[in-house]
């Protein structure tokens, strides 16, 4: 009798431990449920802060080289004016002082129709120092407001000294740029559409000179 009671409390509590691990099962799953649902709430938390993280960075310094100044086109410009102008080395501007139509330069007459030398002041109005050379090379004049032109010619003039040296931030330097013309009529003093294109230079200057104002 003894054995038998024996066998049916171990039965009993079998039981019991299995109807206790069912419990335990089933009450697992809403926990996990639960424990997805604050999972998602930490993370949409984190994505919060990130964001006001990435915000507060944004709103900060950046790194890199940034130009100080953008300008719009400048395109009717006349002898006297100044164009401003972003570019990746920095903003600069120039003033055309004056022009001269010359026959011959140096004993040499130009291949094309007549040289033409043009008086400009440079100013480097950025915060960053360049070579004056870089802001004389990037004009071209042309015949034709759509026209590539023609580069200067300084550097194969002995009378002439080609602009050349670096230009602090605030400080300027004058000199002459001097083109080889072809064609008659108005001429167009321009930056060099390539450097446009590649956005190496961000904004047009163009100066206007009349078949009057160049004799």
């Amino acid at each position: 009798m003894k054995q038998i009671m024996k066998v049916a409390g171990i039965s009993l509590l079998a039981v019991g431990v299995l109807f206790a691990c069912n419990n335990d099962n089933g009450a697992g799953a809403p926990e996990d449920v639960g424990s997805d649902e604050t999972v998602n709430d930490v993370d949409g938390g984190n994505s919060s802060e990130n964001e006001s993280t990435t915000n507060n960075d944004d709103s900060g310094e950046t790194e890199g080289p940034v130009a100080s100044e953008e300008f719009e086109d400048q395109l009717d410009l006349s002898i006297g004016d100044t164009g401003r102008v972003s570019s990746t080395l920095g903003a600069f501007e120039m003033t055309v002082d004056s022009i001269s139509k010359e026959v011959e330069i140096d004993g040499k007459s130009s291949p094309l129709d007549f040289h033409l030398v043009v008086d400009v002041t440079l100013k480097n109005i950025g915060d960053t120092t360049y070579d004056a050379e870089d802001i004389a090379g990037a004009y071209r004049i042309t015949n034709t407001p759509d026209g590539s032109g023609q580069s200067d010619i300084t550097n194969n003039l002995d009378s002439i000294g080609k602009i050349t040296g670096d230009l602090e931030p605030g400080e300027e330097i004058s000199g002459k740029l001097v083109f080889d013309v072809q064609g008659e009529g108005e001429q167009y003093l321009k930056i060099n559409g390539g450097l446009i294109a590649s956005d190496a230079v961000h904004n047009d200057t163009v100066w206007t000179f009349t078949e009057e104002e160049m004799e």
